[in-house]
C-alpha cells in the first residue's frame, strides 16, 4: 500500500497529465495552423526566458550559445525560427561592437517569456492545490478530469 506522500505524488502526476491533455485539446486548432517548432529551439526559448527573467540587457548570440552548450552557428539557425516564425526576438548588431549580434525580446517575446517562467511555478501550484483540496476532493477532481479527458479522446479532440 502506498504511503500518503506517494499517493500525493501520484495525484499530482495524474492531475498534471489531465490538465496538460485538456489544454492540448482546447488549443489544438491553433496548433494545426502552425508548423511544429523543434524541441532544441524551444530549449533556447526557455533559456532566453530564464535570462530575461533576471536581466533587462540584451544577450549576445555567443553568450546564449555558451549557456546552451552549442556552437554559435547552430544557435543562429534556431534563432532564425524564433525570430521569423515565432516573432518573439529581434537580432541587432551591438552598438559597442558591430561584430557582436545581440538578442532583444519583442513585446510579444516579453509576454511569452513571462508566461514560461510562470508555467514553471505552476507545478508547485499543483501540490498546493492538492494540499488545499485534500485527498478526497483531489481524487474527485481527478475522476472528473479523467472522464473529460476520455470524452475528448473519444471524439478525437486533442492529442
Amino acid at each position: 500500500m502506498k504511503n500518503d506522500i506517494e499517493k500525493d505524488q501520484d495525484r499530482a502526476s495524474r492531475l498534471e497529465s489531465s490538465l496538460v491533455g485538456m489544454r492540448r485539446a482546447l488549443f489544438r486548432n491553433n496548433a494545426r495552423h502552425q508548423h511544429a517548432i523543434p524541441s532544441a529551439t524551444m530549449t533556447l526559448v526557455r533559456l532566453l526566458a530564464d535570462y530575461y527573467r533576471d536581466n533587462k540587457t540584451p544577450i549576445s548570440v555567443g553568450k546564449l550559445a555558451k549557456r546552451a552548450e552549442l556552437n554559435p552557428p547552430a544557435v543562429s539557425q534556431h534563432l532564425d525560427i524564433i525570430e521569423q516564425r515565432m516573432g518573439i526576438i529581434k537580432r541587432r548588431p551591438s552598438t559597442k561592437d558591430r561584430r557582436v549580434i545581440e538578442i532583444k525580446p519583442t513585446k510579444l517575446g516579453r509576454i511569452m517569456f513571462a508566461q514560461i517562467v510562470n508555467n514553471r511555478q505552476y507545478s508547485g501550484t499543483l501540490q498546493g492545490l492538492i494540499d488545499y483540496l485534500g485527498p478526497q476532493d483531489t481524487d474527485e477532481l481527478l475522476r472528473i478530469l479523467e472522464r473529460v479527458d476520455g470524452f475528448m479522446n473519444s471524439r478525437n479532440i486533442g492529442y
